[in-house]
Formats: structure tokens, C-alpha cells, sequence
């Protein structure tokens, strides 16, 4: 696989207006929020999006201000199309993000429509700069050069011939006739059957023996990918796998995995599969072994057994070859070939195309494709390819073929020519077509949907392959399912390039008929599709005519054909989870429906650097949410992040799974640093549904679902660490059966998990809140009563309402503290009280003109009314002034932890007061205060206690273990007076208290 280095120039400088101050040049514009780059969409209406890199993306800048495409030569002319001649284009500083700018045929951005990324469409839409959201209006400017804009004009014809040069270099095999199991103490298996089959009879060389897995007692396999069979010393290289039936119609393996077994390590090498046909028939496949391992396993994973143990399966003959890959025929060509395939480009140039088109040429030349058998007499001669089906048997150069065998051929689907005698016989038969794929078939990545396809023209094309979906909804990936065509319901995530299981089962190619626009369709299960959209055999593959509805680009219909002219039936399918099937005749016309399909090319890679591609792609997608703020990651910066990513990129080249493995764990180790930052106790908040950009409202839809709003501050909730309480009504969540809101006593417990990346999942007793599909016709309501199969539609954002609102709670106990950045109307039924040190003991200054002020610390007393929890806003009409208190107030924004020796209100033995902190894990919420250690004089410090009673006295300096008596509206300890109320003057001990 030929690796690119893609280094692109950073952009240095601050535009501030229109484009005609950007230096002239060349450009890529790439969105903020989708991380996509804006391209060409190919149909001259609208720009449209992708997530590579390309020369559609590239934009030209002129030098007085008009915006070309390097792809068309035409230039931006409005919303709707693209010109020769075009018009100015304005990037003007973004204003919502601070290094990003807003694109717009307009300078004054708050007054026109702007790009925006239009969330999941696959087209840049237009949005108003200052309404709509932030990141999709902001875009980054990449400047591209010259050698780049070279670069991605010649890479898809570079890329076409280098998958002609590839696919030729591999198209023959040399087999090396020494076998590699000679011996029974080769074999082993925890799983044979007691009763039959044993290890030797799988490579006695007599068919009618056999090796056959438990069927019977503890082992017996009652479910597939249980039972295996190991080879030792088999070495390390490309490795043939030659395997023969038994004659027997029942416990036939059809697809096993290849493992690598290193005492208890076991790795998983790729899948051979083996269509099954007939009892006694032998099948090859080849794989690969990138080391030496101690025993190699082959591992079952599907079989013909559909009763009591379908994971059983038997062998009758085994062996392993060795294949050579590197040509042996033509050296000097091989050699020349193979340096320009894995030569190292960072960008494509005329003289990298030259150099290997001639020394694909030389190769070709020197390196025959077929071979060509010449048998003398009537019997004639076969020209095939090697390794490929005839009648269930694999054929291998040279072989001799009588007249029976070419009429047995031509029964089976096959078609000869008979020759007369002296002629060499020419035999055409579909089963060249045996996929030849990379040996474990992974992908590498799945690319742009494609405007038409390519065909394929042999078994060793691996450059062809697709996945096809439907346009229309959801664009989740047909598949092979034998009985029938189905649609994934689990949606395979096309576009964000993630590997189906199972993958042979999805893709398919095309493989031209001797009629003009019609082909056979074959999954890489080896299996095509019949004219009863079920697959098959080559034998009754069907005919189906392959084309670009009205000739629009990725707009793709295929109708059954049965004389290869006129097109049938249309094929159709209704959604993820439907069959594949017919529906109506005809040409297909219309896009958008039913019958419009897509697809989308996939390139391979070797399996080896797969799982650390996966790491490296798991991390990528958590750059640029690092951060403190909801929905962010927190525990690794963006630096250490970065360099995580760059040091395992750079075991991508290896070849010694040591080091991917090393480069995997270290990766890994980094990655699980990140966390995401949930809210905790003292959050304001408001909850905004990620498909809609719309907040759960405080009011009930009709139906009795929670409303959705666009109004912020409906939507402000207060999150005290177990419940949510919306701040303009004062009520809880209740979602069991209601869903409505409710008091204090009623309210639900809510908590908040991690969902997809930067986003969160919103729990009610452990049910995921889930916000209706945005469709006019679904309603516009949170419905809570399950998650969805979507996680669209479970994942929220979360925004901070941070400042807006001050909590005050007063307790049964008939006090509380409080303190607020800002001065607050006093609530009706409260009185506060500021704290004054006074030789021991606290002084309370009860705030008297109906507001608390900014800033300052104070506990509050409820006189009237029910206790109480409630937000307030900033006093319209009152200063924010600090008035002295000797309480200290959270200023964190969230809870605090308390320190040892601070003093926090609580209520103990029925006695309120403050209480010294002892031990650790005591917290205060926000918008409460406590007295600080260091705010008590010196003297009072070794102090546990100071207090007030709630009935007369506003101060204590001590708590008496003896009985007190009440008096006079005074408190007595041992006949003494020793609390005070302000405003009244008291004697302790002859001294006037104060």
C-alpha cells in the first residue's frame, strides 16, 4: 500500500474584510463544526461537503475578490449556481469564534445569509450569521500550494494505475509444492469427537477419512466460533490452504478464521471462507502469516449444520503450501515494479505517473497474465486462470482437460468453444471471477460516494469493490444474506469510515455482460446476485442494467434485465431492515425515492495496522474537544493529546506487531486520561437536544410531553446533584407515566453519562430522555420513554446558565445561609442576618432596607411560610455594594470542599449554629457561605462551637452540658448571662456586654 505525506502550510495572518484582501491564490475552507472542507457538489447548485481533502475542495482566489473552483474553472455567483464569471465573495472575522471568519456575498455578515455546515446534510446550506449556530458559520482558510493543487489533479489517474499495476503484480502465484504439515504431531484440537474422526485421518491423503469436532458430550458445540483446529511449525509468508470435504452433506465449514497462537495470546489474521457446493469438493484460499507463531488456528465461524450443534465441523484432507508473491518469472521488471508501488510521495507530479506506467509496462511484458495450455489431438487445449472453480474442483496449471470434461463444464454454466483437432479449446467459464481479496479483508477506509462505478474484469481486481446503499434513508449498506438482500437496520456509518463486521457480506462489484450497461453483481462472499435478488452461484447470476438516474452523478438505479436491452423490474427497498426486492418496471427517473441508490468505493489495507488505525482514529476524534466547559474532555491537554496521535502515527510503517502492539497500549493509555466533565451539584443549566438545537421548555406539549423551546431563558434548570428544577417555575422532572413536573417530594432522580463525543446522555431513573425525530410530522416533543437505536436523538448539549440566578434554601431546621455575586431582593417571609466577631461570640445584624447585598456572606431565617428552595435574580434597582460580614461565601461556581477548622451552619441534637469542621468530605454548594477558621480570633480558634438561638438571643459563646433555663427571653448557664441580642446591653462578671 503506497503511503502519502500530506503537509499542508499553515495560515498566517488575519484577513479583514473581503476576499480581494486575501493574497490571490489557492485555498482549502473547512467548517468548524463538522471538520469537513466545502467542495464542488458536482451539479453546479450548491457547494457540498466532504471529509477528505480533494481537488474539488480546493478554491481559487483572483486577485479582485472572485471565488473559482480548481476542479470546474467556474466561480462562485450566488446560492444557487456557479458562473464563468462570478462575483465577490466576503470572509470577514467570525465575531462568534475567535480565529475563524463567516463566508457571505455580503460584508456586513449580520445582515445576509452565510455559509453554514447545515448539521448532517451533505450540502453547505445559508443561515444568518448572528442567529444561526456558531461553529456551522465558522470556517477555517487553509492556503494550499502549487505542488498541492498538481497533487490532486493527477491523483485519480495516478491512483487508477497504480490499481491496475497492483492488481497485475499480484495476479500470479508461484505455489511451492513442499508441505508444510507432515506430520499428526502437527495437529491439535481440545474439541475432537470421542466417537469418529480423528487428527491423522485429516492428512492421511485418503478422502474417505476425516477429522470431525465433538459433536457429542461437554464439548459438543452449540454455538458457532467455539471449536478449532492449531498447525505448528508452519512459518511465517503468504500460505496456501488447500482443504477437501468429506463426502457428506451435513457439518460443512464454510467461513473459519485464521488465528496466530502464542501460548495465550491469540491474534486474529483474517477470515477464508468457502462456498459450499457439494460434498468432496477441495477449495483454496490463501493467507497470510506476518510472523512465525507457535501453532496456527483455524477457528469456525459458520457452517451447513443449522440443528442441535451448528458450530461441528469435519475436515477429510488439510495441507499448507507456501505462495510466493514477489515474481520469480522476471526479477529485474518485479524488482523495478514493486519500488515505484511502495515509493513514498508526498506529492504527485507528471514525472511519478511516467515512471510507473513504464515500469508497469516493462513488467506486463515480461510476466504473461494467463497461461496457455496446448494439448495435442481432438482433446484440444483450455485457456484459464489459475486457482479458480471448475465443477467444485480447483484446477492448477497445467491440466488436461478430455471432451467429457468440456461438455461437464458446459452443463455447470460454463461456455466453451469446441475446437477441431490441432486447436487449442478456449473455455470461458464465470468462476474467474472467485473473489481474490486481500486474505483477511479488512478496509481501510470507505470513500466519497462515487458518481458511477468501475467494473471489474477478473478475480484478482481489488480495486473495484463497493459498498451500495440507498439514498433515501439513512444510507445504511445492502448485504448478503443468501435468502435474501437485506439493508443493515444497525447503519454501518458510511461516512464516518467505520469497518462492518462481517464485512464480506457488504461489498459488492460489478462485472460487465457482453451487453452495453448491464452486469452481473457479486458480494466478496463469492456469491451473486440471482435474478430473485437472492445470491448465488455463477450459474444463475442475473442480468441488471447499472446506471446514473436522468445521468446525475451518485444518483445510481439498477433494473433486472432478461434479454439485456430492456430494463425490467426496478429494484427498491423500503429502509434499514427491509429486503431488498422489485417494484415496478421501467427506467428509473426520479431521485430521492425508493429506487435511488449509492455507492460508495473501499480501498484495503493490511489487516496488521488495523487495530492501531482504530486507536489513531478513536483518538483523533476527541481533538478539539478538550477543554473545562459541558461537553468537553478534561484529564489530557490538547499538546499531549497531539502528541500521543503523532508518536503512534508513526508506527504505522512498522511491520513488527511488537511495536503496533506497544504503540496501541500507549495510545490507549493516553486516551483513558480523557474524561468528560459532567455537571455536578450548584449547576445552572439548559438542555438542548443536538438534532433540533432546541431546549426542553418549562411547559408541557398537549399531549403531556415536555415542550420544546428556543426561548434560554425558559429553559435555565437548577441541577443540586440528584434532581433538575426548572428555575421559572420552580418545579422538578417527573417523567414516570405524566411527564410533568412536579414538587420537591416528587421529583425523579436525573444524571448525566458520557454519549457520543462531547455530548451527553440525559438519565431519568436510568431511562434515557429521547428527543423526537425532527420530521414536521413526528410532533415536537421529548418523549423520555426509551433510547433510541439513533443516539442522535439520546445525546444532548448541555450549556452553562452560569451567573443568571442565585440558589437560597432554607431548611425544616428554619435557617440557611446564603451569598450571591449580586445584591437580591429580600424574599417575603425571610430575615437576614450579616455576623459580626465580638470577643468570642457573634453578633448578628439583622439587613433591614429589603435586599441582600453583593458579595456579602449571611444567614437567613425563615419567619413566615413553608421552608423553601429557590432561585433569585440580580435585584433591579438595589447596588451591588459589599456590606462587612464575618462569613465567607463560595465563590467556586460550583461545590467546594471545606477545610479542617472551618465552621459550617448545621443542625445537631436540635441545636443550630456552627458547627467546626473535624474531618474531611464536608462540601458547600454555591451561593453558600461558612465562617472561616481564619476570620475567628486567635483565642477562639481551639472553639467547636458558635451559636444563636432562634426564639430571642442572636449570640452564644459556648454550648452548656448542663440543663439551661430560660428567663427573661435570656438564656442562664451556672447563673450566668451569656448571650446577648442586639440592641440590648447585658453584664457578665460586672463588664457590659455589647
Amino acid at each position: 500500500m503506497k503511503k502519502f505525506t500530506l503537509l499542508f502550510a499553515m495560515l498566517i495572518g488575519i484577513f479583514s474584510s473581503a476576499w480581494a484582501d486575501v493574497t490571490p491564490g489557492n485555498y482549502f475552507i473547512k467548517n468548524k463544526r463538522s471538520g469537513k472542507y466545502a467542495v464542488w457538489k458536482g451539479d453546479a447548485t450548491r457547494i457540498g461537503q466532504s471529509s477528505s481533502k480533494q481537488l474539488a475542495a480546493i478554491w481559487t482566489v483572483t486577485s479582485d475578490g472572485k471565488l473559482g473552483n480548481q476542479a470546474t474553472s467556474n466561480f462562485y455567483a450566488s446560492t444557487t449556481s456557479f458562473t464563468a464569471t462570478g462575483k465577490t465573495v466576503y470572509i470577514v472575522a467570525s465575531t462568534l469564534n475567535t480565529g475563524y471568519y463567516a463566508v457571505s456575498e455580503n460584508e456586513d455578515i449580520t445582515q445576509v445569509t452565510c455559509w453554514d455546515d447545515q448539521g448532517s446534510h451533505t450540502t453547505v446550506g445559508y443561515w444568518k450569521h448572528v442567529s444561526g449556530d456558531a461553529e456551522g458559520t465558522s470556517w477555517e482558510v487553509i492556503p494550499v500550494s502549487d505542488e498541492e493543487v498538481t497533487h490532486y489533479k493527477l491523483l485519480p489517474t495516478y491512483n487508477e494505475l497504480r490499481q491496475q499495476a497492483l492488481a497485475a503484480y499480484n495476479s500470479v502465484k508461484s505455489i511451492d509444492p513442499t508441505n508444510l504439515i507432515t506430520s499428526v504431531d502437527q495437529l491439535s484440537s481440545p474439541y475432537t469427537e470421542s466417537t469418529e474422526g480423528s487428527l491423522a485421518g485429516a492428512i492421511d491423503k485418503d478422502p474417505s477419512t476425516f477429522w470431525h469436532s465433538a459433536w457429542s458430550g461437554e464439548q459438543a458445540a452449540t454455538a458457532h466460533g467455539t471449536h478449532y483446529l492449531q498447525i505448528s511449525n508452519i512459518p511465517a509468508g503468504d500460505i496456501q490452504m488447500t482443504y477437501t470435504r468429506r463426502n457428506n452433506t451435513s457439518d460443512q465449514l464454510t467461513s473459519a478464521k485464521i488465528q496466530g497462537v502464542n501460548g495465550n495470546i491469540v491474534i486474529d489474521l483474517g477470515t477464508v471462507n468457502f462456498p459450499y457446493s457439494q460434498p468432496g469438493e477441495t477449495l483454496k484460499d490463501i493467507f497470510t502469516l506476518d510472523q512465525t507463531y507457535e501453532a496456527i488456528r483455524i477457528l469456525e465461524q459458520s457452517t451447513s449444520n443449522t440443528g442441535q450443534h451448528p458450530g461441528c465441523w469435519h475436515i477429510a484432507e488439510l495441507q499448507f503450501n507456501q505462495v510466493d508473491l514477489f515474481r520469480t518469472a522476471a526479477p529485474t521488471e518485479a524488482a523495478a515494479l514493486k519500488a515505484e508501488l511502495d515509493k513514498e510521495i508526498t506529492y504527485i507530479r507528471q514525472q511519478d505517473i511516467d515512471d510507473l506506467q513504464n515500469a508497469y509496462n516493462a513488467y506486463s511484458a515480461a510476466i504473461p497474465v494467463e497461461f496457455t495450455v496446448s494439448i495435442d489431438g481432438a482433446e484440444g487445449g483450455v485457456i484459464y486462470k489459475e486457482n479458480t472453480y471448475m465443477n467444485g474442483q480447483v484446477f492448477e496449471a497445467p491440466v488436461t482437460l478430455s471432451t467429457d470434461d468440456l461438455e461437464a463444464v458446459a452443463v455447470t454454466g460454463y461456455t466453451p468453444d469446441i475446437a477441431i483437432e490441432g486447436q487449442t479449446i478456449n473455455v470461458k467459464y464465470y468462476n474467474e471471477y472467485v473473489p481474490a481479496l486481500p486474505e483477511d479483508k479488512p478496509y481501510l477506509s470507505i470513500g466519497v460516494k462515487a458518481k458511477t462505478f468501475t467494473t471489474t474484469t477478473s478475480a484478482g481486481d481489488n480495486d473495484h469493490w463497493y459498498i451500495m446503499t440507498q439514498t433515501r434513508d439513512g444510507e445504511s449498506p445492502m448485504y448478503d444474506n443468501v435468502s435474501a438482500l437485506y439493508r443493515s437496520s444497525a447503519g454501518k456509518n458510511i461516512n464516518g469510515q467505520a469497518v462492518a463486521d462481517n464485512n464480506e457480506r457488504y461489498l459488492v462489484r460489478f462485472i460487465p455482460t457482453e451487453y452495453e450497461g448491464v452486469y452481473n453483481i457479486q458480494f466478496s462472499t463469492g456469491r451473486f446476485i440471482q435474478t430473485t435478488l437472492k445470491t448465488g452461484s455463477a450459474k444463475g447470476a442475473g442480468m441488471y442494467f447499472v446506471y446514473n438516474i436522468n445521468g446525475e452523478d451518485t444518483h445510481i438505479g439498477w433494473n433486472k434485465t432478461t434479454n439485456g436491452t430492456t430494463k425490467a423490474d426496478r429494484v427498491d427497498n423500503n429502509g434499514p431492515s427491509y429486503n431488498v426486492s422489485f417494484w415496478g418496471s421501467g427506467e428509473i427517473t426520479s431521485t430521492g425515492g425508493n429506487n435511488d441508490w449509492s455507492i460508495y468505493p473501499v480501498e484495503f489495507v493490511s489487516y496488521t495496522i488495523i487495530p492501531l488505525q482504530n486507536a489513531i482514529a478513536n483518538a483523533q476524534t476527541y481533538v478539539g474537544n478538550i477543554g473545562t466547559e459541558f461537553g468537553q474532555y478534561s484529564g489530557l491537554t490538547e499538546v499531549e493529546l497531539a502528541n500521543a496521535i503523532a508518536a503512534a502515527q508513526q508506527a504505522l510503517t512498522s511491520t513488527d506487531m511488537n511495536e503496533i502492539n506497544a504503540a496501541i497500549a500507549t495510545l490507549n493509555t493516553e486516551v483513558n486520561k480523557l474524561s468528560i466533565n459532567l455537571p455536578v451539584a450548584g449547576d445552572y443549566l439548559r438542555i438542548k437536544g443536538t438534532v433540533h438545537k432546541q431546549y426542553i421548555g418549562n411547559s408541557l406539549a398537549t399531549n403531556g410531553k415536555y415542550s420544546r423551546t428556543e426561548d434560554a431563558e425558559e429553559a435555565i434548570v437548577y441541577f443540586d446533584g440528584t434532581t433538575l428544577r426548572n428555575v421559572s417555575t420552580g418545579k422538578y422532572y417527573h417523567v414516570a407515566g405524566s411527564w410533568t413536573w412536579a414538587d420537591k417530594n416528587n421529583a425523579q432522580t436525573i444524571s448525566f453519562a458520557e454519549g457520543v463525543f462531547g455530548k451527553y446522555a440525559v438519565m431519568c431513573d436510568n431511562v434515557c430522555l429521547f428527543d423526537a425525530d425532527g420530521s414536521v410530522d413526528r410532533g415536537a416533543n421529548v418523549d423520555p420513554s426509551s433510547p433510541s437505536t439513533d443516539t442522535r436523538y439520546t445525546s444532548w448539549i448541555l450549556e452553562s446558565a452560569e451567573a443568571n440566578m442565585a440558589n437560597m434554601r432554607i431548611t425544616d431546621a428554619g435557617w440557611g445561609t446564603f451569598y450571591a455575586p449580586f445584591a437580591v431582593d429580600m424574599p417575603a417571609g425571610v430575615k437576614a442576618y450579616t455576623g459580626e466577631m465580638q470577643n468570642g461570640w457573634i453578633r448578628m445584624n439583622e439587613l433591614t432596607n429589603g435586599y441582600i447585598p453583593a458579595n456579602t456572606g449571611v444567614v437567613v431565617e425563615l419567619v413566615e411560610g413553608e421552608p423553601f428552595e429557590s432561585d433569585l435574580e440580580p435585584s433591579a434597582t438595589q447596588p451591588n455594594e459589599v456590606v462587612p460580614s464575618c462569613y465567607t461565601g463560595n465563590t467556586t461556581g460550583t461545590t467546594m470542599a471545606m477545610e479542617v477548622g472551618d465552621y459550617l451552619l448545621q443542625k445537631q441534637n436540635d441545636v443550630v449554629g456552627w458547627y467546626k469542621v473535624e474531618g474531611e468530605g464536608f462540601t458547600l454548594a454555591r451561593n453558600r457561605c461558612y465562617l472561616s477558621k481564619d476570620d475567628v480570633p486567635a483565642p477562639n480558634q481551639s472553639r467547636t462551637f458558635f451559636g444563636f438561638a432562634p426564639d430571642d438571643a442572636t449570640g452564644i459563646n459556648s454550648i452548656a452540658t448542663e440543663a439551661k433555663t430560660k428567663a427573661d427571653g435570656k438564656y442562664m448557664v451556672n447563673g450566668q448571662i451569656v448571650v446577648v441580642k442586639a440592641g440590648k446591653a447585658y453584664y457578665m462578671n460586672g463588664t457590659e456586654v455589647k
